[in-house]
């Protein structure tokens, strides 16, 4: 009896399991249907499955594209992180975490493709995160306008082809913005408001423009609240917690670099005298960040948002209205990285678009904005909503062209270095020495310790200055490379192309690579260097 009365528990309990699990399987069903009835959670998914497949499309690309200066330094590092090979080349002020990850990848067997998987997930990870943050400080209207605008932007696109760190920059801006909004503004929770320091903190070490959308979220606290956000104990605890998460950053600079902030020092000690006539460069890159129709656009969205502010400054200073709160932020944030950039151009010279990346979700925000304002005319609404999606759908057009066209037209540029540096591995051993004016490429290629010609800012790598040939010949007496080589690209004085002219009997011409089929113009050539 005792014998069935456990068997009849146990089916009874089996039941009750089947038939709970089957519940929770029915809840979720009606939970995804209740989802997309909404038709703008339809639109979100179909822009998102948009976004998706044009980022595929720029990954399938360049998936075996040559890598570029600033990526092979990162490459190299990643290399060296994961299997000790040289990292002469590396400049230590650059930030570590993004090397770091890609070690892993190629640590646990992943290659190149792999890593390039990874920068693919990061650009569509960031066109979600302009949606989800969108909507929290907006409404979905407007957070589904500007995914379609950052979900075709040509310059992240084309980033998204490059092994960069600048490409994460915008997906920690979102994600910090996302967490203080939440966690602060909309108050929602502690786990928003203290996982935001551990992110910045995170997305500073990882690329350190950050520090600047932490300047905006400051800014607006003094202006909404004026010193009184200071007497709260959970702005303190948010300051140590971003500290002790950026410890590991400092300390990593200082035995580096000898400076806590590494990336600062490196700036400060490279600076040449002020260009004020390069004070508006950013402002004339914008048709390339966003082209003609939503540069437009965005520009009059500012001139309104601005406009609002500056009449609202009383209700602002009280921290009264949401609309204004969430105007006030993104203002501060393209400001701030606006403002920073613009120092950075006009003090060193210095105009870039991949500087700027963490500006294109923002200025996709206030883009949107301006767009939906569509709505606000008293007319048919299929009408102005045609209009929306005409206004969307031609700067849409124009920027997948334009970044198909850039990505194409730097699809093989320095695929010769990167030729050279397979070749050099192929055909050195483990502690030969190249010297090539391409460093970082060829140590990343290679896996050989490289050194370039000339050195005006020595490092541990490389202690002793080369200005001059004779210089050189010295280096290369004491260094005895096995392979040197000359290319078209990168700049060297004019005696480091005639050079191995000058040595002809001890450097021979060994691989040779062209720009054109008919092999008339070379733009790598490596030299074996002859001993007796």
């Amino acid at each position: 009896m005792e014998e069935n009365s456990e068997n009849k528990a146990a089916s009874t309990e089996t039941l009750l399991s089947h038939s709970h699990s089957k519940d929770n399987s029915e809840i979720r069903k009606d939970k995804i249907k209740d989802w997309l009835k909404d038709p703008y959670n339809l639109i979100l998914l179909g822009l998102i499955i948009f976004a998706i497949t044009i980022r595929i499309y720029v990954f399938t690309l360049t998936i075996n594209q040559p890598l570029w200066w600033d990526e092979g330094e990162y490459g190299l590092k990643a290399k060296s992180f994961a299997f000790g090979t040289p990292s002469n080349g590396w400049y230590g002020a650059r930030e570590v975490v993004v090397p770091f990850i890609f070690s892993l990848i190629f640590r646990f067997g992943g290659t190149e493709v792999a890593v390039r998987f990874l920068q693919f997930l990061v650009s569509a990870i960031t066109v979600l995160l302009v949606y989800l943050l969108t909507k929290k400080m907006f409404d979905k209207s407007i957070a589904l306008i500007a995914t379609a605008i950052m979900s075709v932007n040509a310059v992240h696109l084309f980033f998204t082809g490059r092994l960069l760190t600048y490409l994460w920059a915008p997906m920690f801006f979102l994600l910090t913005f996302y967490l203080f909004y939440e966690g602060y503004v909309a108050k929602k929770g502690k786990k928003y408001l203290y996982s935001c320091p551990v992110v910045a903190a995170l997305g500073i070490s990882t690329y350190g423009s950050l520090a600047f959308g932490i300047l905006a979220i400051a800014l607006f606290l003094l202006i909404t609240e004026r010193f009184n956000f200071l007497k709260k104990k959970e702005i303190w605890l948010m300051a140590l917690i971003g500290f002790l998460c950026l410890l590991p950053q400092f300390i990593y600079s200082k035995i580096v670099y000898g400076v806590f902030v590494a990336r600062w020092a490196g700036l400060q000690s490279s600076r040449p005298p002020a260009n004020f006539s390069l004070i508006f460069d950013y402002f004339k890159l914008m048709p390339h960040l966003f082209g003609v129709v939503f540069t437009f656009i965005i520009a009059l969205s500012l001139i309104y948002i601005l406009l609002i502010l500056v009449s609202s400054l009383k209700i602002l200073s009280k921290n009264q209205s949401k609309t204004l709160n969430a105007y006030l932020l993104i203002t501060l944030w393209a400001i701030c990285i606006f403002g920073f950039y613009t120092y950075i151009s006009v003090g060193w010279g210095v105009t870039y678009d991949g500087f700027v990346l963490s500006l294109l979700p923002v200025l996709a925000i206030i883009g949107a904005i301006g767009i939906n304002l569509v709505f606000t005319i008293k007319f048919d609404k299929k009408f102005l909503t045609a209009i929306i999606l005409l206004i969307v759908l031609v700067g849409g057009y124009y920027q997948i062209t334009y970044a198909d066209s850039m990505i194409k037209g730097k699809l093989t540029s320095f695929d010769s270095v990167k030729f050279a540096g397979e070749w050099i591995k192929a055909h050195s051993n483990t502690g030969d020495i190249i010297i090539s004016a391409s460093l970082p490429q060829i140590v990343y290629y290679s896996e050989r310790e490289t050194h370039p010609y000339l050195i005006t800012q020595t490092t541990k790598d490389d202690p002793v200055a080369r200005t001059t040939e004779d210089d050189f010949n010295k280096f290369f007496k004491e260094t005895k490379p096995k392979y040197i080589t000359d290319s078209i690209w990168e700049y060297v004085p004019q005696w480091v192309h005639e050079y191995p002219a000058k040595h002809n009997s001890t450097l021979i011409p060994v691989q040779v690579y062209y720009l054109d089929a008919a092999k008339t113009q070379p733009s790598m050539i490596i030299y074996q260097v002859k001993y007796s």
